[in-house]
């Protein structure tokens, strides 16, 4: 399975893989994902991933330098992150690797530790250059993400960063034709993770998802499936949960509003277009759990794109206006306003949030009228379905963290948790009730009256309506 100089240089750091991490190791795959189950060995095998790849890199970098005429040096050192939600998150993958650079010899030396750290590989003729890094990164600092063009990317427990984190890692494979290599359990993952791991699963020998379990970890549980302690817990608890945490099975959440987003689909580092209308889409909110939020959309050749959003709590709305909006790239486009005529006056305020954009911002047409929930929600949906040759009819900037945490690609931007627009549920998961629950919603309730006002009910024909009648049946004149 393996090439007989990784087995040798396994064997020299004392490694032998399970059959499970020998499948994995040897996939030929660019980007790989494992969801692994509680001790299945997740962080060896991604210390591992870097041990073998780190010989295979270095002739290629030699390689493309030759070619190009360029020095050597010049490709020099190799870098490789290891990335977590915090520093914290690398610290088993950094000492791993610390021990077995330290047992082949050519560990230079730990600069720092952890947060961040960075090992120092030694190579050439004399062993007395540095041919490679490997450093720890956070993804609480994406600026961090964003530097130097690494060979090899280890997300580290990959389930608990955020989806605007993974773009971030994406974006960096390509200059130099890095590998990803993440593992993270199911359990408390984010959303994006366990969809990802399904489409990868299926997406072609570039992709490959695998699932490792912890009954392969023979030296924790020798009895593998009918190890006394897994057979014990396994009767303790709720099969999905037992399969989601030492099986690393996804586990799809039950009563989802939107079990039609894919973040592979829909999120999308799309660009403001100027000279463009811009639409703001908005959904007041009062209290420290309920957000205002306001969406910058532009609708594209029938393509509603959510540019960026406003999602804060405890401010009015002309603070909003004028402290956030305001200072907005796209501000200048903004023409048309889609909110609740209906929606009352906000802590001090002695206007409505209607009256209060109609005063602030005259030049910018507000609209919208109270429609039934349900409506709006089949509308959103329809606009979550691909077209018929697979193109999203929405997307999303990662960076609105606000509308994408109430889908569970990410924690929530007001209290750093994660929560899900979703339908209640009883015990046996099923749902009860015709209406989700109206609350953590703020985002995709403004969405939702966007996509009404500018599509109509679901069924319907047009973006514009009143254009769409003009083209049938003509302009009509006034009585």
């Amino acid at each position: 399975m393996f090439e007989e100089r990784t087995r040798a240089l396994f064997r020299f750091v004392g490694y032998t893989p399970t059959p499970a991490q020998a499948q994995i190791l040897a996939c030929p795959a660019r980007q790989i994902i494992v969801t692994g189950g509680v001790q299945a060995g997740k962080s060896t095998i991604s210390a591992k991933k870097v041990l073998k790849e780190f010989i295979p890199d270095l002739k290629r970098a030699i390689e493309r330098a030759n070619k190009t005429g360029a020095k050597v040096a010049t490709v020099l050192p190799l870098i490789y992150w290891l990335v977590g939600a915090d520093y914290d998150a690398t610290e088993r993958e950094f000492r791993y690797l610390e021990a077995d650079f330290q047992a082949l010899g050519i560990l230079r030396r730990t600069v720092r530790r952890i947060n961040p750290g960075v090992l120092e590989i030694l190579g050439g003729a004399d062993r007395s250059s540095v041919i490679a890094q490997i450093k720890t990164k956070s993804a609480k600092d994406y600026q961090t993400l964003r530097k130097e063009a690494p060979s090899g990317i280890v997300p580290c427990e990959a389930s608990q960063l955020d989806i605007y984190a993974f773009e971030r890692l994406i974006e960096r494979m390509a200059p130099a034709e890095a590998w990803l290599f993440m593992t993270g359990t199911m359990e408390q993952g984010h959303g994006w993770y366990r969809q990802l791991a399904q489409d990868w699963g299926i997406s072609g020998p570039d992709k490959a998802w695998f699932q490792l379990k912890s009954s392969t970890n023979t030296f924790l549980f020798p009895g593998g499936d009918a190890d006394p302690e897994l057979v014990r817990q396994r009767e303790e608890m709720p099969l999905s949960l037992y399969q989601e945490r030492f099986e690393g099975v996804p586990q799809v959440p039950t009563g989802l509003v939107f079990p039609e987003f894919r973040p592979d689909l829909h999120v999308f580092e799309v660009e403001y277009i100027p000279g463009v209308q811009v639409q703001v889409w908005e959904d007041p909110g009062y209290g420290s759990e309920s957000a205002h939020v306001v969406l910058a959309v532009q609708i594209v050749d029938g393509q509603v794109r959510v540019l960026d959003e406003v999602y804060v709590t405890g401010q009015t709305t002309d603070v909003i206006i004028r402290d956030i909006l305001r200072q907005k790239p796209w501000w200048k486009d903004v023409e048309l306003r889609v909110g609740d005529p209906h929606y009352g006056p906000q802590h001090h305020s002695t206007d409505s949030v209607d009256e209060i954009w109609r005063k602030m911002e005259p030049r910018i047409r507000s609209v919208g009228k109270r429609e039934r929930l349900n409506p709006r929600l089949e509308r959103t949906r329809t606009l979550l379905v691909p077209t018929v040759h697979g193109a999203p009819k929405t997307v999303i900037h990662p960076q609105c963290r606000g509308i994408l945490s109430e889908v569970g690609m990410c924690v929530s931007p007001i209290d750093k948790r994660e929560h899900l627009y979703q339908y209640k549920i009883d015990n046996s998961g099923n749902v009860i009730g015709d209406e989700p629950i109206d609350k953590w919603n703020h985002a995709w309730e403004a969405y939702g009256r966007g996509a009404y006002y500018n599509f109509g009910p679901a069924g319907t024909l047009s973006v514009d309506r009143r254009r769409f009648r003009t083209q049938i049946f003509g302009r009509q004149k006034r009585a």
